[in-house]
């Protein structure tokens, strides 16, 4: 009789379990259904026009956020559809699309897409926004209005791309006359020969940066022709098509342990040397360029090739120990005294404190060089293009990677405002997800000014927006809405003119009221191209110094003796056979570009 019990019981116990799965199915099934639906009312086309055979780079696919701001009193009498304001005009209460959306029957509001009617006037393409549209002209040709496009002559460039040979202009195109001696390519430059530079990074954004700056600038002045051989270990880099795929995936440093050298970085580096320190791989590479982490360098150390060292943020992320933390920074200190490497930070502010104050490490200028700015981010290849309307309120999001509710109650005095000022010519967007769950970087040039706040010290972000001539408003050094006290490199004037700052959210009406913002973006554009001139004749320099008189410049051979011998000539360093345990942390799919 207990035997039936027993089973009996059993047999109650797993049914319930049974029930209480396909009850948490269901659940999870209407979840998703429901989050399904939101995306699918949301979705926003993919331009390929600037990354041809691959996805653009985008951010990151979050819900969207119900933040609207409403205009003033109606709002206690009614709620209003997404992109939409409720206004009460004679006592009467009603929701008022924005500007470039028009009422759905079902009351809802929707965007108009100027482009299906006659091109939206474009002579070439046109790209419908939120609330607006744009004009884009076909390779070879740029925009001299609105809506028309005229050819370019790649001749008279500010870079020769065809050095030493003769650049011969074409309709909608050019070649290159190369001398005896040279050889030319698609790439349209003349080249002698190549320079072969490596890299495996967690961090897409930087390494397509340089590549952007050494492809098409850096080694036609140069004469040379440089090929990149990169090894992203980045979640994301699928978007960039930087991805290896097997077999041709790097061993031992991979995206699982690549953050911290896991499980034993002494042990790493070991590994690493002995499998490829007789592979062609290493033995055509000229330079090796870490960015993030930028202690991975040391992993490079003993094949006795020159070093570009950029730390996008922290010098020590990923270095999570202090046994390694000090054995990075006197090997940082090597790279900065050593002419054959060059070691660079893209912010001022944070490695001044980090050096100066916090470890000493370099206190001043006489013990090495350590470079800062050396990054452009011209690789979003769009601008601003903005086209302001007569007929309604252009957009201006906040882009927020902190806390965005401190933000809201000051945005939404400016939104009621707005609504209640008819010449005031914006309205403000608290979340640019509930514009664009998904974008790229063509989308965001066509926002008049875009509200930003940051989330750390330095950001790739920042540089991306700055670079595409969009002005940028964000909260005030050391002000009661300055996350860092004042420890940002967005702050200083000398390296980025033209940022709107403000005390606190509200402040922003008096900012708008105040500014021209088309005045601003043409600043800007001056500005960047005088700054991309100066930051490619930057690494022409290093290059030179780096490798020498190119023309008689030898590869330098990876050494195949055993690695503490190679670490000892090569680096003048000894190394533990193992040290401490490091963790292993797979690096976020979708963090840091």
């Amino acid at each position: 009789m207990m035997d039936n019990l027993s089973r009996r019981t059993c047999s109650l116990l797993w049914y319930s379990l049974v029930l209480a799965g396909l009850a948490t199915f269901y659940t999870y099934s209407v979840y998703f259904d429901q989050r399904l639906d939101v995306r699918t009312k949301h979705a926003y086309r993919v331009s390929s026009a600037y990354w041809p055979d691959q996805q653009p780079p985008t951010v990151d696919d979050e819900p969207a956020l119900d933040t609207r701001l409403q205009g003033d009193a109606c709002l206690a009498a009614r709620t209003c559809p997404a992109y939409s304001t409720c206004r009460r005009v004679d006592g009467k209460d009603d929701c008022v699309c924005w500007g470039g959306y028009e009422r759905l029957q079902d009351g809802s509001c929707a965007d108009v897409n100027e482009c299906l009617t006659a091109n939206g006037g474009c002579e070439h393409r046109c790209r419908n926004s939120r609330g607006g549209f744009g004009c884009f002209c076909h390779e070879g040709y740029r925009l001299v209005d609105r809506f028309q496009c005229e050819d370019v002559d790649e001749c008279t460039a500010d870079i020769d791309f065809c050095y030493p040979g003769t650049c011969v202009y074409t309709e909608c195109s050019f070649h290159c006359e190369c001398p005896d001696g040279y050889q030319g390519d698609m790439t349209q430059q003349c080249y002698a020969r190549e320079i072969v530079m490596f890299s495996a990074d967690m961090h897409r954004a930087l390494i397509a940066d340089y590549k952007e700056l050494f492809w098409y600038r850096v080694g036609p002045m140069l004469g040379v022709k440089i090929v990149w051989e990169d090894y992203n270990l980045q979640g994301r880099c699928h978007h960039n098509g930087t991805c290896h795929k097997p077999p041709d995936l790097l061993k031992v440093l991979e995206a699982i342990n690549g953050w911290q050298q896991a499980p034993n970085p002494h042990v790493t580096r070991r590994d690493f040397f002995e499998r490829y320190k007789s592979s062609e791989l290493f033995d055509r590479v000229d330079v090796i360029v870490s960015t993030h982490p930028c202690a991975n360098a040391q992993v490079f150390f003993p094949f006795n090739k020159s070093q570009i060292v950029v730390c996008p943020m922290w010098p020590d992320v990923g270095v999570d120990l202090e046994y390694y933390r000090q054995r990075w920074y006197q090997d940082m200190l090597k790279l900065s005294t050593n002419p054959r490497h060059v070691i660079a930070s893209n912010n001022y502010e944070n490695y001044k404190q980090f050096f100066t104050s916090k470890h000493s490490l370099v206190p001043d200028r006489s013990q090495g060089n350590w470079y800062v700015r050396l990054n452009y981010c011209g690789y979003p290849r769009t601008s601003r293009w903005f086209a302001p309307r007569l007929d309604s309120k252009a957009i201006i999001p906040m882009k927020c990677e902190a806390d965005p509710k401190p933000y809201y109650p000051g945005l939404n005095i400016v939104n009621q405002r707005s609504h209640a000022n008819s010449s005031f010519p914006f309205v403000i967007e608290p979340n640019i997800r509930n514009l664009l769950p998904q974008y790229d970087f063509e989308d965001l040039g066509g926002f008049p000014a875009i509200i930003y706040i940051p989330h750390h010290p330095s950001t790739m972000a920042f540089m991306e927006m700055y670079r595409m001539n969009i002005p940028i408003i964000t909260p005030k050094a050391n002000g009661p809405f300055d996350r860092f006290n004042g420890k940002r490199d967005v702050d200083h004037p000398e390296a980025w003119p033209y940022v709107l700052f403000f005390d606190r959210p509200e402040d922003i009406w008096d900012l708008l009221l105040n500014t021209d913002l088309e005045e601003v973006s043409r600043k800007m554009a001056v500005w960047n191209q005088q700054a991309l001139v100066d930051i490619t004749e930057q690494w022409v320099d290093h290059l030179e110094t780096m490798l020498g008189n190119l023309e008689t410049y030898e590869r330098p051979k990876v050494p195949q003796e055993p690695f503490d011998d190679v670490l000892l000539k090569v680096w003048n360093a000894t190394l533990e056979y193992t040290g401490p345990q490091t963790s292993f942390v797979q690096f976020p799919a979708g963090n840091n570009g």
